[in-house]
C-alpha cells in the first residue's frame, strides 16, 4: 500500500505537476473524494445514497471541466496528459485510502505512516537514484534545501499522521471531503506566487466540485453491510 500511496502516486503527481499548471493539479485532486467513494462502494466498506452519488456525479463533471480547460492552455497537449497524470494518481490515491482503512484501526498512527512512507521511498529512491548520482549538490540553494524539509516533515509526515488519524475517525470519503479546502488555498497560492490567473473553465469547474462535495458531505455514509434486524426489546437492548 505504500508503494500505491507514497510511491506510484507521488510519481504521477509529480509527472502531472510538471506539465500543467498548480491550480488544474489542485482542482483535479479535489475530485478525489469522488473516486474513494466508488472504490469504496466496489470494496463493499460503504455506500451512499441518492444525495451522495449526486454530489459525485457532480464531482466529476466539475472535473471533466478543468481538465478540458487545461489542453486549452497552450497549443500542444502537454497541459492536457499532465492533467491526465494527475487524474490516474487520484485514482491510485483513493485505491491507497480504501485499504488502509482497516489497517487504521488496529495500528498506530506512528507505525503506519512510518511503514507506508519508507516502501514508498523505496520505489521513488530506485527511480530518482539515476539522477541523484550526477547532481551537483553545491548548486542547490538554501531555499531549495527548506522546500524539501517542509514537503517531507510538514505536507508529508504530519499532514500523513492527521490524514491517518482522520480515516480511523470518520471514514475514507469524509476524510476526503474535509481535505477539499485544499484546492482553494492551492489556487490562491498559485494566483498569488506563480501569478496563474483562473480561466472561466477552471473557476466554472472548481464551483462545481465543490457543490458536488458540499452536497455528498450532507449524506449520511452507511455501511455497505446489512443493517440489523430488531425484533424484540431483548433484542434491541443486547444490540445497544
Amino acid at each position: 500500500m505504500g508503494v500505491l500511496g507514497n510511491g506510484i502516486y507521488q510519481l504521477m503527481f509529480i509527472a502531472g505537476l510538471s506539465r500543467t499548471r498548480a491550480g488544474i493539479a489542485a482542482l483535479v485532486i479535489a475530485a478525489g473524494p469522488a473516486w474513494i467513494a466508488i472504490i469504496s462502494r466496489l470494496f463493499g466498506r460503504e455506500r451512499l445514497p441518492g444525495r451522495g452519488w449526486a454530489g459525485i456525479l457532480l464531482q466529476m463533471f466539475g472535473m471533466l471541466c478543468v481538465v478540458a480547460s487545461a489542453g486549452l492552455l497552450e497549443a500542444d497537449s502537454t497541459a492536457l496528459r499532465g492533467a491526465g497524470f494527475i487524474m490516474v494518481g487520484s485514482i491510485v490515491w483513493a485505491l491507497f485510502t480504501v485499504m488502509l482503512q482497516p489497517y487504521t484501526a488496529r495500528v498506530h498512527p506512528l507505525h503506519l505512516a512510518s511503514l507506508t512512507l519508507s516502501s514508498g521511498a523505496v520505489l521513488l529512491f530506485a527511480i530518482g537514484w539515476p539522477s541523484i548520482r550526477v547532481l551537483d549538490f553545491s548548486t542547490i540553494t538554501p531555499a531549495a534545501w527548506g522546500s524539501v524539509v517542509y514537503a517531507g516533515i510538514g505536507a508529508l509526515v504530519i499532514a500523513y499522521l492527521l490524514f491517518y488519524r482522520g480515516v480511523r475517525t470518520l471514514g475514507p470519503t469524509r476524510t476526503a471531503m474535509y481535505g477539499n479546502l485544499q484546492p482553494i488555498i492551492a489556487l490562491l497560492v498559485a494566483w498569488v506566487a506563480l501569478n496563474e490567473r483562473p480561466t472561466l473553465w477552471q473557476a466554472a469547474g472548481g464551483a462545481i466540485v465543490m457543490a458536488g462535495l458540499l452536497i455528498s458531505r450532507t449524506a449520511r455514509m452507511q455501511p455497505a453491510g446489512p443493517a440489523p434486524h430488531v425484533t424484540s426489546p431483548d433484542s434491541a437492548q443486547r444490540a445497544a
